[in-house]
């Protein structure tokens, strides 16, 4: 039987090291599999539909201060519902990374599949840090807002 806590990837549940490398190596571990995602939809010739700000401050403010706030509490109310369940991390993050795919494609059903792997490693690391609510909160927060800057600075128009 497998180990309840076990994680993949496995670094994710090495919490002992450095705070920083740790929340550096999670951001790249969304960040490049997204924009890889992201492009290959582009070159496919599909759009993504959802409403963009109107200004690089209002993007900011959303996208990269906002969402991942939010969007965090919401992870970590699915994941408390989820808990009930008793699945294993990887079985309730992914199941976490589903619904949170799903509302983002009520924005823009491509949405949803660029954002489901992230959330999927959001959730894992959520699960891994959850003995202290506000280091697991902060860290997958952080850590988003760091992803989604990325992501901003690669919409920013010139």
């Amino acid at each position: 039987m497998r180990n309840q806590n076990e994680v993949w990837p496995a670094f994710i549940g090495s919490i002992n090291g450095s705070k920083l490398i740790y929340l550096l190596k999670v951001v790249l571990l969304v960040f490049i599999p997204s924009l890889l995602l992201s492009v290959l939809i582009v070159l496919m010739g599909f759009e993504n539909d959802a409403d963009s700000p109107s200004s690089t401050i209002d993007l900011i403010l959303a996208v990269v201060i906002f969402a991942p706030i939010v969007e965090t509490i919401m992870l970590a109310i699915i994941l408390f519902l989820l808990s009930y369940l008793r699945l294993s991390i990887i079985q309730s993050s992914l199941l976490c990374s589903l619904v949170v795919s799903g509302l983002h494609s009520l924005a823009s059903p491509l949405w949803g599949l660029t954002v489901i792997w992230g959330f999927y490693v959001y959730s894992c690391v959520f699960l891994v840090w959850k003995k202290s609510f506000f280091k697991a909160f902060g860290i997958v927060t952080l850590g988003h807002m760091l992803q989604n800057g990325l992501a901003c600075v690669l919409l920013i128009p010139d």
